[in-house]
């Protein structure tokens, strides 16, 4: 199955996972949340590049992430604790692409990232209570991430960055702050869309690379 098609059954799935979440349909969630990454994986499966590596390992810290945020049980801190470290991979392969590229350092990227989460960390640091360490230090990461992200010199890289970012931002405010109508759709759409582009990404900086 070429790309395109598998790109399209990623789709398909992740509008049914969607779905699933606005109308509270927990056997959809159940059977479409688990394949969303192992059909991005699956777009991955021909690469072969040594940068790739880090992108498997954060899939599967995602996917572990998303089996723990979609049980029952709340399994919040160990969910938060697998997308850590997800983003700790992320990171690596992001600051790869940077040193690869040779890009320079732009500290109007930095700027908006640090406004960013002195943002977002002064709207819930009242409300966080006992959480309030654990999600100030996965803030900083997925800060991190992002800003190496924006170095690392691919669009796709970028936009799936800002996504991730978007998509727990959302996630946080939801939870901690105000729940509000359609963030659990806005936040599967975010996050979908978020790691599509970076695997896509991905996918095809290794193949101008190979050229």
């Amino acid at each position: 199955m070429d790309r395109s098609s598998k790109s399209l059954l990623f789709f398909v799935v992740l509008a049914a996972n969607i779905l699933s979440v606005q109308f509270d349909w927990n056997i959809g969630i159940y059977l479409t949340k688990p394949l969303l990454i192992p059909l991005l994986g699956w777009i991955l499966f021909d690469s072969t590049s040594k940068g790739i590596r880090w992108i498997w390992i954060a899939l599967f810290f995602s996917w572990v992430g998303d089996i723990l945020l979609m049980l029952p049980q709340d399994l919040f801190l160990f969910g938060l604790a697998s997308f850590l470290l997800a983003h700790v991979f992320y990171i690596l392969h992001f600051w790869g692409a940077w040193k690869r590229k040779a890009q320079p350092f732009r500290t109007i990227y930095l700027a908006g990232v640090v406004l960013y989460l002195i943002g977002l960390t002064a709207i819930l640091s009242p409300v966080l209570g006992e959480m309030r360490i654990p999600v100030i230090v996965y803030g900083l990461v997925i800060s991190a991430m992002l800003l190496f992200a924006l170095h690392a010199g691919a669009t796709d890289y970028a936009v799936g960055a800002v996504l991730f970012v978007l998509s727990d931002s959302i996630l946080a405010l939801n939870k901690f702050h105000t729940s509000f109508l359609l963030a659990g759709s806005l936040i599967m759409l975010t996050y979908g869309l978020a790691q599509y582009f970076i695997v896509t990404g991905a996918s095809m900086v290794e193949k101008v690379e190979r050229v």
